[in-house]
């Protein structure tokens, strides 16, 4: 036998029981509420994260730069299906034998997941001799 008197609980406690159950009813949505919160937070963050990097690609090594510039003169300029300007470029798998001038094309996937980032590359080349006349380099954040 123990030799200690037994404590009973104050009356006032045995009677605040429903205060735990009203706390668990304000917790879950609370709960809710963060966790809905931090999953936004998240791919936010991460959505943030690769513009920097994009921008930061971008910088390093995007853009257009021209190595070799070539004169043609009207009548090649229409040969060649010149309009506005501009002279279609095909790309090589798709060119003719007659082609003087095509574009290899080159797509690298930095990040493939719901998030897609990746790194267009376009060389523009003279066929007869291989020189590489331009260069293009995109890098997008996004849907393919």
């Amino acid at each position: 036998m123990s030799t200690r008197p037994s404590v009973k609980p104050h009356k006032r406690f045995r009677q605040m029981r429903g205060i735990g159950l009203l706390k668990v009813f304000l917790l879950i949505p609370l709960a809710l509420v963060l966790m809905i919160f931090l999953a936004v937070a998240f791919f936010e963050g991460r959505k943030a994260y690769w513009d920097y990097k994009v921008r930061e690609m971008c910088a390093k090594d995007g853009g257009v730069k021209v190595y070799e510039r070539i004169k043609i003169n009207a009548e090649d300029y229409r040969r060649l299906n010149g309009a506005q300007g501009e002279i279609p470029i095909p790309e090589r798998r798709s060119a003719t034998t007659r082609a003087e001038y095509v574009s290899d094309t080159e797509i690298t996937w930095i990040q493939r997941n719901s998030l897609e980032v990746y790194r267009t590359e376009a060389a523009i080349r003279a066929v007869p001799g291989g020189r590489t006349l331009a260069r293009y380099v995109e890098l997008r954040k996004g849907r393919w």
